[in-house]
């Protein structure tokens, strides 16, 4: 990345972001966006849609530039199966029955649509007939998501890639530990193997977040998370040690030094400084689909 994305300024990243969503809202064909509905979250429910491929090319030069300065951003491909880089080459040209089944779970930046539905266009405008779907649950972890019932719903589906995207909630736990955390993602984990064994995992690190003070004289403020980077480091070991594929987002966004900082001074914080706008959302999906590419692209040109 080069010094002039610390010069690229919001009117131009806004204008930028704009034009990608008009784009793309164009190709898609309308019966593909589904509808948003307003019940009980299940995967056919609020944090699920359904986007069909799109045979428009050239999706490159349709990407936001980032607004500030990223580290490496990449797929770690600790265990990974090259069955779903084949199955994705076969799927390509074919019917969506026969199309790659991904995804992706996660707390409520998942349920928020704007990440994963990011991702999944750019996924289909690129490689074509996936099935990209998405379930988020406000407030989970790795934990209680291991417990929910509706695991049943997510298993059914048998998806050749899983997405796993938790973290931030239990950044916030008042009792936080890494240990328990370790525990937990291995909770989480051991049922994703027992259960769909045939199934490609990434876990993903979360993105950053505030702590929130108030003080009658100075009002509110907001201080980085410094158990974002503690939840980050200990999926990282996870994943190494357990072999399993990882997107380090914390890392890609600046890592301990400056995420939070970066997501900030560009605006993509949401007042809560614990989720994101839209557009912070959108750009978190296009780098989990620019990661996801070049390890595709990799594979195919080995």
């Amino acid at each position: 990345m080069n010094n002039n994305c610390a010069n690229f300024n919001k009117t131009q990243y806004m204008n930028a972001y704009l034009t990608l969503l008009i784009v793309l809202a164009m190709v898609m064909p309308l019966e593909s966006m589904g509808q948003v509905m307003h019940r009980q979250p299940t995967l056919e429910g609020n944090a699920s849609r359904l986007f069909s491929a799109s045979k428009k090319e050239g999706i490159s030069s349709l990407l936001i530039k980032p607004p500030f300065r990223l580290s490496e951003n990449k797929l770690y491909k600790n265990g990974m199966n090259c069955e779903l880089w084949k199955k994705i080459i076969e799927s390509k040209g074919k019917e969506n029955s026969d199309s790659i089944t991904i995804l992706h779970i996660g707390d409520s930046h998942v349920k928020g649509n704007f990440f994963p539905e990011t991702t999944g266009r750019l996924l289909q405008n690129s490689l074509g007939a996936i099935r990209y779907m998405w379930y988020g649950i406000n407030g989970a972890t790795f934990l209680s998501f291991a417990n929910k019932a509706d695991f049943d719903q997510i298993v059914s589906i048998a998806p050749d890639f899983i997405i796993v995207s938790f973290g931030t909630n239990e950044s916030h736990g008042r009792n936080f530990n890494t240990q328990v955390l370790y525990k937990q993602i291995d909770l989480l984990m051991e049922q994703l193997r027992l259960r769909l064994p045939d199934t490609q995992v990434l876990l993903t690190t979360p993105p950053g977040s505030y702590l929130s003070a108030y003080k009658k004289q100075q009002g509110r403020s907001y201080t980085p998370n410094p158990n974002t980077e503690k939840v980050a480091m200990t999926i990282r070991k996870y994943a190494v040690s357990h072999n399993i594929m990882l997107w380090d987002l914390f890392e890609v966004a600046g890592g301990s030094t400056a995420a939070c900082q970066n997501w900030k001074d560009s605006g993509l914080l949401y007042k809560d400084h614990i989720h994101y706008s839209a557009e912070g959302y959108a750009l978190q999906g296009q780098l989990l689909y620019e990661a996801f590419i070049k390890a595709y692209y990799d594979y195919t040109y080995e």
